[in-house]
């Protein structure tokens, strides 16, 4: 019996250490998944520096129409994001606090936000940003297809001729930007 009960205690031991073994193996698959999936997301085409800017149609929180002839004659960044991604709440928080510098450098901030109104102003109230926003939801707005957004958070950044000057996703291309507001 003693024997019998030392064998099930070690098969138990066995089972558990395999058990552990697999799900550490599955964690680092999908960590490396999701690696390579942002990794593929940096190297997607952008919009090219020099030409212009797509038009587009959104509205605002209040349901203003709007265009990109709105915005010519500005320097525009349109920072495009989700209200269910989590680096674009910590993007937007820090961008509340670079909005004086930005506009120092005489460039006005531009939140496009991919939900629909009613999501995005409960996300906005909730983080508390007093960021303009424009809202394009995906399933009936091109907007983000047409600014080759593949990945939230992105930007573009647009000159007062309405030519795109540099876009990509919220990496070292964009901290680059922001280092020259100071």
């Amino acid at each position: 019996m003693e024997q019998l009960l030392l064998i099930s205690s070690i098969a138990l031991w066995i089972f558990s250490l395999l058990h552990f073994l697999i799900t550490l193996a599955l964690i680092r698959r999908q960590n490396k998944a999701g690696s390579a999936d942002f990794e593929n997301a940096m190297n997607l085409p952008t919009l090219e520096p020099g030409k212009p800017a797509p038009d587009f149609m959104a509205e605002t929180l209040d349901g203003a129409k709007k265009t990109l002839e709105d915005y010519v004659s500005k320097n525009i960044a349109f920072i495009f994001f989700s209200s269910t991604c989590k680096p674009c709440r910590d993007k937007l928080i820090t961008l509340d606090k670079l909005q004086f510098k930005a506009q120092n450098a005489g460039i006005e901030l531009l939140l496009v936000c991919l939900d629909d109104r009613l999501k995005t102003q409960a996300f906005m109230q909730e983080i508390g940003s007093s960021l303009p926003v424009l809202v394009a939801p995906m399933e009936n707005n091109s907007f983000m297809n047409d600014y080759k957004v593949n990945v939230t958070p992105s930007f573009c950044l647009m000159d007062q001729h309405g030519n795109v000057q540099l876009a990509g996703v919220m990496d070292s291309k964009w901290d680059a930007v922001v280092a020259e507001w100071n």
